[in-house]
């Protein structure tokens, strides 16, 4: 499931996507090494740009171009609904990715999003909850 703004407004800004990348809709981007263009975040990622409001596929005309595709802005206001896994969150505590798409509650190293509320749980370990993004260019720039 994408990451789903579900409290604060924000702004839409185009960035350049790395080329013959694929992007699911929703999901949370940082930006290459190179700094150049965005790319999906991963359990590694530290600082985030936005959430991608755009699928890329491999089928996609433009998929081996690094053409512009929109990227929610978020602030520290901002809420998301954000499917987890590994284990049950605690609100207030901050955790890792362990996709794009998905926080990892079994990892805490890198911090990037905050539980801020509970949505669902399929399981004991899995399910949807709201999070703050606490490591973005916004948030790490003071906006």
């Amino acid at each position: 499931m994408p990451a789903i703004l579900r409290d604060g407004s924000t702004k839409i800004e185009y960035r350049p996507k790395k080329a013959s990348t694929v992007f699911g809709n929703g999901a949370l981007v940082s930006v290459t090494s190179g700094a150049s263009t965005i790319e999906p975040g991963t359990s590694s990622s530290t600082t985030f740009v936005g959430v991608i409001a755009k699928v890329v596929a491999a089928t996609d005309a433009d998929y081996a171009a690094t053409t512009m595709v929109p990227i929610i802005i978020p602030t520290a206001e901002n809420v998301f609904e954000i499917d987890f896994t590994g284990g049950a969150a605690k609100i207030g505590a901050r955790y890792d990715l362990s996709t794009s798409l998905v926080v990892d509650i079994a990892a805490t190293t890198r911090k990037v999003v905050s539980c801020v509320g509970f949505v669902s749980a399929s399981s004991a370990t899995s399910g949807t909850h709201l999070f703050k993004i606490t490591s973005t260019e916004a948030v790490m720039n003071g906006s």
